[in-house]
């Protein structure tokens, strides 16, 4: 028998505004009916921990948008990165000199990965004091006056490319970690 994976998936705006609601126990059950092992979820906003040993991380995003739509008549964009991936965003780390708190420190991962000149619109674009840097497949944004204050990536990318995007904090990709078994 093939060796159980682990994922994450992210889902794109889950229970951040007044549409997208879902209980993540309701969400947990609903996956479970086709087939998707939920082992944990992180905070409220559409962060899973899965269990699977069949499906790539493209295949697991396609039945997990499918899901959502189908069963709770919620349309998003869900990114899955392995476990092993996740390890390599957090180790990856580019602006740790900078980035002091948590949770002003933002991971955008993008699906599919940027090119060179889809970055180099993004460092255009972003002002001091705040900083970017591109590693692990990754945009990494440090926000030193907080979120709400920030010029976001996320929307610079998704303007200007054909990127999905969806931003976690670093606390949360820490506890996403934290949650895989």
């Amino acid at each position: 028998m093939p060796r159980t994976r682990i994922h994450v998936a992210l889902l794109r705006g889950i229970n951040v505004g007044k549409s997208g609601r879902i209980k993540m126990a309701d969400l947990t059950r609903e996956l479970a009916l086709d087939g998707v092992q939920v082992v944990a979820t992180v905070v409220q906003s559409g962060n899973l921990v899965i269990a699977d040993w069949k499906s790539d991380s493209a295949q697991l995003a396609r039945t997990i948008e499918a899901t959502l739509s189908r069963r709770a008549s919620i349309t998003t964009r869900c990114l899955v990165r392995s476990s092993d991936e996740l390890d390599r965003i957090l180790s990856a780390n580019p602006l740790s000199e900078v980035a002091s708190d948590p949770s002003r420190y933002l991971v955008h991962l993008c699906e599919p990965a940027l090119t060179s000149r889809q970055w180099k619109v993004v460092v255009g674009e972003i002002n001091a004091p705040e900083h970017v840097a591109f590693a692990a497949g990754s945009v990494y944004q440090w926000c030193p006056d907080g979120v709400s204050n920030a010029q976001l990536v996320s929307p610079l990318l998704e303007r200007s490319s054909a990127v999905a995007v969806t931003a976690r904090n670093w606390r949360t990709l820490e506890s996403l970690a934290a949650a895989c078994p």
